[in-house]
C-alpha cells in the first residue's frame, strides 16, 4: 500500500558523511534531511493550498450568512448558485470527514 511513498526517498542515501558534523542545529538538518527536500517541500504547498480553501470557505459562509440575515425574502432569486455549491461542496466534503 505504501510502496509508492517508501520509494520517493532513499533513506540510505551514499553521500559523504561531513566530518566534523555541523554545529548548529539548522545546519544539521539541512545536511542530514537533503533527500526529503521535495518531499517536505511538496507538504508544504498542500498544507498551504488546504489552510487556503478553508480560510476561503469560511469567509464565504460568513458573507453568505451575513446576507441571509439581511435580505431573507430574496436568498434563492440571487444567491441559487451559491446554494447549490455550498451543497454540492458538503455532500463531496462530509463523507470521507465522517469518523466512527
Amino acid at each position: 500500500m505504501f510502496h509508492f511513498f517508501e520509494n520517493l526517498v532513499d533513506p540510505f542515501d551514499n553521500r559523504p558523511i561531513a566530518d566534523p558534523p555541523p554545529k548548529s542545529v539548522w545546519a544539521f538538518l539541512l545536511e542530514n534531511c537533503r533527500s526529503f527536500n521535495m518531499v517536505v517541500v511538496a507538504l508544504f504547498f498542500a498544507t498551504l493550498i488546504t489552510a487556503t480553501l478553508e480560510v476561503l470557505f469560511l469567509v464565504g459562509i460568513g458573507k453568505f450568512m451575513d446576507y441571509i440575515q439581511s435580505q431573507t425574502d430574496i436568498i434563492l432569486d440571487n444567491l441559487w448558485g451559491v446554494v447549490i455549491a455550498f451543497g454540492v461542496f458538503f455532500d463531496l466534503t462530509a463523507p470521507p470527514c465522517k469518523h466512527d
